[in-house]
C-alpha cells in the first residue's frame, strides 16, 4: 500500500548545495554520541571497494571488488577471530559493484561491471554472469543469466530464491545512464529468473531482508535520494515509507536485531544512521567509524563487519576491516 502524499523532491541540484541540503535535514533527526563503536584492523592485503560480502558458517567471505586500478576476481575468507584473511579463489570473474548471496555452502555473484578489451583499450562493461562458487570444492560454474545486467544493484535471499533490484546501466555509445526499478528473482532449485513487482522508484540501492520484507532506504538516479521502500516478499507488494530524513547513496548497510543500519554516503563519508523497523525512528550515530563510501557489510554474531571503501574519485581507498558493536540500551538526544 501507498502511503498518500511523500515529500516533492529537487532535481538538478549542484554539487556543493545537495552537501548542505543533507547535513540541514540530518540536523533535524535524534543522534547519539558512540565514540568507541567501531575496532579497526588493517588486514586487507589491498585497498578494496565496490566488493560483496557474505557470512556464511563463522566466516565473512569478500567477492571482488577493485583496488586502485584493477578489478578483482578473488573470493577471500576472514576469520573475524584470528584477524586473519585467506585466498579462497582467483577465477571468478573480475567484478565490481556487483551482488552476492549465500545458502549452503555456495556464493551466488551477480552481474555488476567487468574489464573487457575493446578498440579502444580496456574498459569497465556491464556483465549479466552469474557464477556460483562452492565452498566444499573450490569449483567456480556459470548459472542462467540476469535477465538485465547493471551494477549498484540490492539483493536478498529468502526461501531458496534471489531477490536483485535496482541498479544502473547504460547502452553502448549512449553515455546517458539508465536507473532501474526491475525487481528480478533467481530460483537457486531451477537455476532460473522471474519478475516481482517493480520498485517505486528506479535507483542505485543496497537493501537488507528483516522478517520477509526488503527493505530499500536512499540510493541514487542521478541525484541522491531520501526514498525509502519497503518489499514484501510474500505479497510482492511495495509499501512507500516516509522518507529518509537526509540523501543517502554508495553506502552500505546491514539489519541486525530490528535495526537497519547505513554506513557511509558519497559526499557525508563518515555518516553512520540507524533506523529502528519496530518505532520508525531515525537516529545519527556519531562514531569513530573512518569516514569511506562503496564499502561491504556483514553481519557476523552481535556485531557488523564493515570492509574495505574508498574516499575519492579516483578509487583510493582503505585496506581496513572495521567491526561496529552497537551498544544497548541508549537514549537518543535532539
Amino acid at each position: 500500500m501507498l502511503h498518500p502524499s511523500r515529500p516533492t523532491k529537487l532535481v538538478g541540484i549542484v554539487l556543493p548545495l545537495a552537501l548542505i541540503l543533507s547535513c540541514s535535514q540530518a540536523g533535524n533527526i535524534s543522534s547519539i554520541r558512540l565514540d568507541e563503536s567501531f575496532t579497526k584492523a588493517k588486514v586487507l592485503p589491498q585497498t578494496r571497494y565496490g566488493l560483496a560480502a557474505v557470512n556464511m558458517g563463522g566466516y565473512i567471505y569478500l567477492i571482488g571488488g577493485s583496488e586502485t586500478r584493477k578489478t578483482l576476481s578473488n573470493i577471500d575468507r576472514f576469520d573475524h577471530h584470528a584477524g586473519t584473511l585467506t585466498t579462497l579463489t582467483t577465477s571468478i570473474m573480475p567484478r565490481r559493484y556487483h551482488a552476492a548471496e549465500a545458502a549452503g555452502d555456495v556464493i551466488y555473484i551477480i552481474s555488476g561491471m567487468t574489464p573487457v578489451m575493446t578498440s579502444e583499450g580496456r574498459r569497465l562493461t556491464w556483465t549479466h554472469s552469474v557464477e556460483a562458487y562452492d565452498i566444499s570444492t573450490g569449483q567456480v560454474r556459470a548459472l542462467s543469466p540476469i535477465p538485465a545486467a547493471r551494477r549498484y544493484i540490492g539483493s536478498a535471499i529468502h526461501e531458496g530464491k534471489i531477490y536483485v533490484m535496482g541498479g544502473s546501466a547504460s547502452r553502448p555509445r549512449e553515455p546517458k545512464m539508465r536507473y532501474f526499478d526491475n525487481v528480478q528473482i533467481y530460483d537457486i532449485a531451477k537455476d532460473r529468473w522471474s519478475r516481482g513487482q517493480r520498485m517505486p522508484t528506479a535507483r542505485e540501492c543496497k537493501v537488507v531482508l528483516w522478517e520477509g520484507k526488503i527493505y530499500a532506504a536512499g540510493g541514487y538516479n542521478g541525484q541522491a535520494l531520501s526514498a525509502f521502500e519497503v518489499y514484501d516478499i510474500a505479497t510482492d507488494t511495495w509499501e512507500v515509507y516516509p522518507d529518509v530524513p537526509f540523501r543517502a547513496s554508495a553506502y552500505s548497510c546491514a539489519v541486525l536485531n530490528g535495526k537497519l543500519y547505513l554506513f557511509g554516503d558519497y559526499l557525508n563519508m563518515k555518516r553512520v544512521a540507524q533506523y529502528d523497523i519496530a518505532t520508525g525512528q531515525w537516529t545519527l550515530l556519531r562514531t569513530n567509524f573512518t569516514a569511506s563510501r562503496h564499502t561491504a557489510a556483514s553481519v557476523l554474531d552481535d556485531q557488523i563487519v564493515v570492509i574495505g571503501g574508498n574516499y575519492s574519485s579516483s578509487g583510493a581507498g582503505y585496506r581496513y576491516i572495521q567491526t561496529f558493536t552497537p551498544p544497548p540500551g541508549l537514549e537518543p538526544f535532539r
